[in-house]
């Protein structure tokens, strides 16, 4: 399992070196990262969530208890984070909906369904495809709508100037745009034509190595000292207490399948979804979200054995 874990996290450390080297040696303009970085928000994520809600049998498969759990978890594990960092470290909203955000979404698309793979020796799909729609149809939207309202603060807008200004910035999200066109192409039964799937598909693929390549760039000059505490306390909170507090509602929770708990435990132990730093920055500027990525990911190596060992 270890050589397991390591051929799936090695891939990404690969890519963020290849954009930090290429940036710091200057073969690739510092200035292009930001715009690749649009880039992967704006048309590669919400290609991959259109396609993930549109082809997702989602009568078929759901679980009201997995859902149920991992869904409060991941709420859970969001706004005590957020709560945390507001009332400890005095972080403004912006901040502090970034930190929640590392902490709630998982990257069940590329460390979880490896894992899961090794694990069960084909990936369960009707877990998988329970743990994509929490993550796309409930806990980015929130975040999406709480960056918004918290950019409105500091645009200076008030009461119902906020509202529709978060609304307008809200029906131009293209994540959310993808997200509702795929929950009508699902609920009607919608097929796309095979060359608008290829073409969808094409950036699908392109999502995660452009994202890498870009959170490395963007470490090229990141201080890390004096964000240590920030760094750490994402980390501990993504693969420590997400997962915790998904055990504790497995508990609490009406028996379901074994496998199923024992599932959605380790799938709230993955790291943060691998474009979080470009997601997070489109809202915030901080240059610690990619050394948060990059921290997390190389620990889950740890600790991912750890809960496996635990959990089976």
């Amino acid at each position: 399992m270890e050589v397991s874990l390591a051929s799936t996290v090695l891939p990404i450390f690969a890519v963020i070196v290849l954009g930090y080297g290429a940036v710091r040696g200057g073969f690739f303009p510092r200035e292009a990262i930001p715009h690749m970085g649009r880039f992967v928000v704006s048309y590669c994520l919400p290609a991959l969530i259109f396609s993930t809600v549109a082809s997702s049998p989602i009568g078929e498969v759901l679980n009201p208890h997995y859902v149920t759990v991992y869904a409060l978890g991941s709420l859970l594990g969001f706004w005590l984070v957020y709560g945390l960092f507001r009332a400890v470290s005095g972080a403004q909203p912006l901040a502090a909906t970034g930190s929640g955000m590392g902490v709630s979404v998982s990257n069940s698309a590329f460390v979880g369904a490896p894992v899961l793979i090794a694990v069960y020796g084909s990936l369960p799909a009707n877990a998988f495809t329970m743990n994509l729609l929490v993550e796309n149809v409930l806990i980015l939207p929130m975040v999406l709508i709480l960056f918004e309202f918290a950019r409105s603060r500091n645009q200076g807008w008030a009461g119902l100037a906020a509202v529709s200004g978060v609304g307008r910035n809200l029906l131009r999200n293209p994540m959310l745009l993808a997200l509702v066109v795929g929950l009508v192409c699902n609920l009607l039964g919608a097929r796309l034509a095979e060359p608008v799937e290829r073409s969808i598909g094409f950036l699908v693929s392109a999502a995660t190595g452009v994202a890498l390549f870009v959170i490395g760039g963007s470490l090229v000059g990141t201080r890390w000292g004096g964000r240590l505490g920030t760094i750490l306390g994402v980390m501990a909170g993504k693969l420590l207490l997400h997962p915790l507090l998904v055990a504790g509602l497995v508990w609490l929770a009406p028996p379901f399948d074994p496998e199923l708990q024992r599932i959605v435990i380790l799938s709230a132990a993955m790291p943060m979804l691998s474009i979080y730093p470009v997601l997070a920055g489109r809202y915030h500027a901080d240059s610690a979200y990619a050394a948060i990525l990059l921290v997390t990911t190389l620990m889950s190596m740890l600790s991912l054995s750890v809960w496996l060992l635990v959990l089976y």
